[in-house]
């Protein structure tokens, strides 16, 4: 091992090499110099997969644990707004007692849970900034204070809120007040 020295040789060809480039390829070697050893040849496609497997892995690992958060923050919203509308039920059975509509109600719930996602997205994205320095080599391309970026995560936050307010809102709406109120 001691005195040996690897290196790479790439080749260009015209056309796609056909199956016996690889023999021909190391024919040609061994009839230049006899003590070359050729260990293995790929194509640039090839190296280039084995060049960027590990970025590659690391991206879709973070992707697919992304999706995960996002998932599980939409489920926690979810639940805690379930959770409050199950607890306000009396309160709103009063409200709609006293007048109010159940759109109105619907969208006492929605405008709740939207805050509470805007207060966690505006703490989220604080913590991001402040951190982004710290991310800046993992992510290509994408400076410290990449707004744009800010803007999109924000906004995917929010739109996965909607629908994780929306559905309790619609059960708060549908509050029954004389079984409600019977129960009490």
């Amino acid at each position: 091992r001691r005195g040996m020295t690897v290196f790479n040789l790439y080749v260009q060809t015209k056309v796609k090499p056909g199956a016996d480039f690889n023999a021909t390829l190391r024919r040609a070697i061994y009839e230049v110099e006899p003590k070359f050893a050729v260990t293995g040849v790929s194509g640039l496609d090839q190296q280039l997969k084995w060049e960027t497997y590990t970025e590659r892995f690391v991206m879709t690992a973070l992707e697919v644990l992304g999706a995960l958060a996002l998932l599980l923050a939409a489920m926690g919203l979810f639940a805690m707004m379930a959770y409050t509308v199950a607890q306000r039920r009396t309160e709103f059975g009063i409200r709609l007692t006293f007048g109010a509509t159940p759109d109105s109600i619907r969208w006492l719930v929605i405008r709740g849970g939207l805050k509470l996602a805007g207060l966690g997205v505006v703490i989220g994205l604080g913590l991001a900034w402040g951190l982004s320095r710290f991310m800046q080599a993992a992510l290509y391309g994408v400076g410290r204070a990449d707004w744009a970026v800010f803007a999109i995560a924000g906004a995917v936050m929010l739109g996965v809120a909607l629908p994780a307010c929306w559905w309790p809102a619609l059960r708060a709406g549908r509050v029954d007040v004389s079984r409600l109120l019977r129960a009490e």
